[in-house]
């Protein structure tokens, strides 16, 4: 009897020593060691270099690799957040041009068979967010036999500034956030099986601008091998009616409208500003406009090779699976956009200079008897054009023109 309670008593010391054990995993630039396993056996590591910061000299470069770790690297904290837009939503957590990094959560064991993994890009218009968003906690997820990671990328005028003198620099600019999601990828498929993932069953998936995202990696002859399946909710860049994505020459008139505004002469000059200083210029217009749109991606000429709707006409985008839907109110986002346009008077002028003749068939679809309903209805039509149409024509092409399933 008294063995038999000393075995249970011991085998309970064990477990919870094992629950307790902070866990560490080798991978390619040094050991990282995360947080002990929760109850229901997920794994937590934190706040991973997947780059080098990109400060001084670097800041308007591409990510560059992360250098090895002096010793065991505590990886039991998120990173600091990128430098964002503090308008819509507030930023979270301290911000820092040193944000590169990558947060993981794993039930899975280095012996065992490898997991399927599921990397995740947030949204928030290319002007702020980030991975360290409790909305965007992995542990649950990872409860469903799957390994979760997110990451930070480089938002507004750090992320996706351009210019000629940044062109000869190295290479071409405006597109620096989707290397740094393309760096994020290659981390993954280095890395993720030592964490007991597989690199060959990568699913990435993003809402918003972290749809928009994955549509233009999709887009992209970089991403090829970096996974295999999609996931797009409210967003997905083949607006190819409304030409939703800047030329390569409109990404450089505004880049250079920008170095002038903050009066600068030189990208040495613009880099020896503060970042405090050039996030809140790179806010143009804020009193009508929350920035959504401030700086976002262009054509480069490098990540984005073409207008990304041609791309897959032509055959030249990555060919893997999709699946697409939206958000229920993803146009909230746009609210400050269409007060100006709120009343019933303004809204009946608005859709007459708009649609001339099919304004009345398009005050049926829309109606606006109150303000109330005049708002509702505008901001409606936003979610109508700026995602969902998008939405049902990523559809369109992968099934149409790709021969992809499509759910």
């Amino acid at each position: 009897m008294r063995a038999s309670i000393l075995c249970a008593i011991l085998s309970f010391i064990s477990t919870t020593l094992a629950t307790l054990a902070k866990p560490t995993v080798a991978i390619t630039n040094g050991t990282v060691q995360g947080l002990p396993a929760n109850k229901a056996g997920i794994k937590t590591f934190l706040g991973i270099p997947f780059a080098a910061p990109p400060v001084g000299s670097l800041r308007w470069q591409s990510p560059q690799p992360a250098t090895a770790f002096r010793g065991t690297y505590n990886a039991t904290a998120f990173g600091a957040s990128c430098y964002s837009a503090d308008l819509v939503v507030p930023q979270i957590g301290p911000v820092s041009e040193d944000c590169l990094t990558v947060n993981l959560w794993t039930a899975a064991k280095s012996a065992g068979p490898r997991r399927p993994v599921m990397v995740w890009i947030f949204g928030g218009g290319f002007q702020f967010g980030s991975s360290n968003s409790p909305l965007y906690n992995g542990s649950k997820l990872a409860e469903h036999d799957v390994i979760v990671v997110t990451f930070n990328y480089r938002l507004g005028v750090f992320g996706f500034l351009g210019l000629a003198e940044l062109d000869r620099q190295g290479t071409p600019s405006g597109d620096y956030g989707l290397q740094d999601q393309l760096a994020a990828l290659r981390w993954v498929k280095e890395n993720i099986a030592a964490f007991g993932g597989d690199p060959e069953n990568v699913t990435v998936f993003g809402q918003s601008a972290g749809a928009h995202s994955i549509g233009l990696l999709l887009a992209s002859p970089l991403s090829a091998g970096l996974f295999n399946k999609t996931i797009l909710e409210s967003g997905a860049y083949w607006d190819s009616e409304h030409g939703s994505i800047r030329t390569f020459n409109e990404a450089r008139a505004q880049g250079a409208a920008f170095q002038m505004q903050v009066g600068a002469a030189s990208v040495a000059e613009l880099r020896a500003i503060s970042a405090e200083t050039l996030n809140s210029a790179a806010l143009w217009n804020a009193s009508t406009d929350p920035g959504l749109t401030a700086f976002a991606p262009s054509i480069d000429n490098y990540v984005v090779p073409d207008v990304p709707a041609e791309m897959f006409d032509s055959g030249k985008a990555q060919n893997v699976p999709l699946l697409a839907g939206f958000t229920a109110a993803e146009e909230d986002a746009f609210l400050l956009r269409v007060v100006p346009h709120s009343t019933p008077a303004q809204y009946n002028e608005s859709a007459g200079t708009v649609f001339g003749s099919n304004a009345t068939a398009f005050l049926s679809r829309y109606p606006r008897s109150t303000e109330v309903q005049a708002n509702q209805s505008a901001l409606a039509l936003l979610g109508d054009l700026v995602i969902r149409e998008q939405t049902f024509e990523a559809i369109d092409r992968q099934y149409n023109v790709n021969g992809q399933d499509v759910v």
